[in-house]
């Protein structure tokens, strides 16, 4: 009569965790959860499978329970098969979702490319009228007229026609002296505007009325503007050069 309490008649214990399961099972977790984050859903399907296909060759190759304790090769097989299964449908499922998300990236990246280069030639644009208007609003040399006679000698001398006029000596050196005091001032003008003034000094114009009058007369035809050093200069050369004396 054979004794139950032998060692070949106690059934065999099943599969239970152990330390090495609970830690390749967090990394598991991990490496599928880090996967969902990155990746949505497809992602994670395509890790679990990717795991699951590694559990199961573990189990056919070297023929053990591995960490999830699979108890015989047909179901390591069966594993594997599931692992490859899942990861080319997680696979599938990511691709066609990254698709559309990648084509809206592409396309609002080429619209705001579009954008940026449409806002410059808008800006080039709207700037180029003015740009080209810019030389319209340059100043440009307005003729200054005559002033008119104001003084008693001036209004005798412009109604009676008796301005002094330099001979051609006269003439010869006062564009002489007006020339080098500024070249600009020599002009087809500038021989009648030396009489006009020196009506004013016959005139007995105040000194500060003669400058004034001297710059209004010797501005124009390509002279801008002329100092009051350079009106002093002109009226010692009218009065030095002899022509200009009372009749």
């Amino acid at each position: 009569m054979l004794d139950s309490s032998s060692p070949s008649a106690r059934p065999k214990r099943g599969w239970r965790p152990t330390i090495p399961f609970w830690i390749v099972a967090v990394v598991v977790l991990l490496l599928v959860l880090g996967a969902a984050a990155s990746g949505g859903l497809g992602a994670a399907l395509a890790m679990l499978g990717i795991v699951a296909l590694l559990t199961g060759l573990y189990a056919l190759l070297f023929k053990r329970r591995s960490w999830v304790g699979i108890p015989h090769r047909k179901s390591a097989a069966l594993v594997a098969g599931a692992g490859v299964v899942a990861a080319f449908v997680g696979a599938g499922i990511a691709g066609a979702t990254a698709g559309p998300e990648q084509s809206a990236d592409k396309s609002a990246s080429i619209a705001a490319e579009q954008s940026a280069t449409a806002t410059p030639a808008v800006a080039t644009e709207q700037s180029t009228p003015s740009a080209m208007q810019a030389p319209a609003a340059a100043k440009t040399p307005t003729a200054t007229p005559t002033p008119t006679p104001t003084t008693a000698g001036e209004a005798a001398a412009a109604a009676g026609g008796g301005i002094p006029k330099p001979d051609s000596q006269q003439e010869a050196r006062l564009l002489a002296d007006i020339e080098a005091i500024n070249p600009q001032f020599i002009n087809r003008k500038t021989v009648s505007n030396a009489r006009n003034q020196c009506s004013s000094v016959l005139g007995g114009s105040p000194e500060s009325s003669l400058i004034r009058s001297t710059q209004v007369r010797f501005t124009g035809l390509g002279v801008e503007a002329v100092t009051e050093s350079e009106a002093e200069q002109i009226l010692a050369a009218i009065r030095a050069n002899g022509f200009c004396r009372a009749s």
